[in-house]
């Protein structure tokens, strides 16, 4: 499972102005959770997926594990497209799925409230 990303032009220029190693980085394609938002999958790392890149490398430095809890990258189909660090309104921001549906209404034709929606 060991992948050796390739990245592109714009990756590169972002990894460097945002001090991302590339060993962090492919720790993060290989570890890292997955989501489809936007057209593209972002990776990040969550409490699971530290758990377990833990129990494979039980001597990780613990500071680079707290600098991969906030990074974050873009990934293409063929390539990582950007990497950055996590702001806050994240979860806001690439989950789908949280908000109402536009198309869905009451019976009244008024928009569904949230408490209404369970």
């Amino acid at each position: 499972m060991n992948q050796q990303p390739v990245f592109s032009n714009h990756a590169m220029s972002r990894q460097q102005q945002r001090g991302h190693s590339l060993e962090l980085l492919t720790i993060l394609l290989n570890y890292g959770r997955t989501s489809f938002a936007q057209g593209a999958w972002q990776v990040d790392m969550g409490k699971r997926e530290i758990q377990n890149l833990l129990r494979d490398e039980p001597s990780f430095d613990r500071q680079l594990i707290s600098k991969l809890k906030k990074m974050y990258l873009v990934d293409g189909a063929r390539s990582v497209i950007t990497s950055g660090y996590k702001r806050s309104g994240w979860g806001r921001r690439f989950s789908g799925g949280k908000n109402i549906p536009r198309g869905r209404r009451l019976a009244n034709g008024s928009p569904m409230k949230r408490q209404e929606q369970f």
